[in-house]
């Protein structure tokens, strides 16, 4: 991991980890675990805490969301509750599926 910030790693923090492993249930509860026949897919998950702009959380598909039901993923995890951090953190996880 690159930081560029100062401050402990968000990764060893375990409401940040708790967080991480939630968003990673979300995604494999709403991806269906057999390719539709449309290819492999990338998921981005990006989110910032804490939560002080409605930009702080970001969904990215590619090369496209077909075969994905992109609006449950996005309800699951916008109404997930957040952990409770001062600092400024910036994570991304990056989810490959059918492939």
């Amino acid at each position: 991991m690159v930081r560029d910030v100062p401050g402990p790693d968000p990764t060893t923090r375990e409401e940040i980890i708790d967080y991480m492993e939630r968003i990673g249930e979300a995604v494999e509860a709403v991806t269906p675990k057999k390719d539709p026949g449309t290819g492999k897919r990338l998921i981005v998950v990006r989110f910032e805490l804490p939560q002080m702009n409605k930009e702080w959380l970001n969904l990215r598909v590619s090369p496209n969301q077909d075969g994905l039901d992109i609006k449950a993923l996005w309800n699951a995890l916008i109404n997930m509750p957040k952990p409770d951090v001062e600092e400024y953190t910036m994570l991304q996880m990056f989810f490959g599926v059918w492939g």
